[in-house]
């Protein structure tokens, strides 16, 4: 039986979407480089979330508001701030680990890069963003204003 009083939020349901996609690739690098570094994927694709606590804490800064898990969750402090930070949500990030990899051949740096890729190419299709949303260079040089990057539509 459906209880219709239960509301699942849209990150509730991304986040459904980024542990399906980090278990994939722990039990992918799991099986090519050991457990280890397959938690190493599945941290690098589910927690790099954890960056969103920072935007809810300057939301916490604003309004004086205490932390509210559900508050959390319902993610509206983006709009309530006008600012969207999420520092580790960065294309420059990809790009640096996998550089670090051609430099190093430490399995880490590719594992981590492919990781963070396979997460900002789900929220680049799950969420409502501007094409450039991603690269942290472009959100700093508009501020982090949430309307330079959330789509008008």
């Amino acid at each position: 039986m459906l209880n219709k009083g239960v509301k699942i939020s849209y990150l509730w349901v991304t986040e459904l979407i980024h542990l399906f996609t980090a278990l994939i690739l722990f039990l992918l690098f799991s099986n090519f480089f050991g457990i280890s570094v397959g938690l190493l994927a599945f941290l690098g694709a589910f927690l790099i979330d954890g960056d969103h606590m920072f935007d809810y804490f300057v939301y916490i800064l604003k309004t004086k508001d205490p932390f509210n898990f559900k508050r959390f969750f319902q993610a509206n402090y983006f709009d309530e701030t006008g600012k969207i930070f999420v520092l580790l949500h960065s294309w420059e990030l990809v790009v640096a680990f996998v550089a670090l990899y051609f430099v190093s051949f430490s399995a880490v740096f590719l594992v981590l890069g492919v990781s963070i890729l396979v997460h900002l190419i789900v929220d680049q299709f799950t969420n409502h963003v501007n094409l450039l949303a991603y690269f942290l260079t472009w959100r700093a040089i508009n501020k982090f204003d949430v309307n330079a990057v959330c789509d008008k539509s």
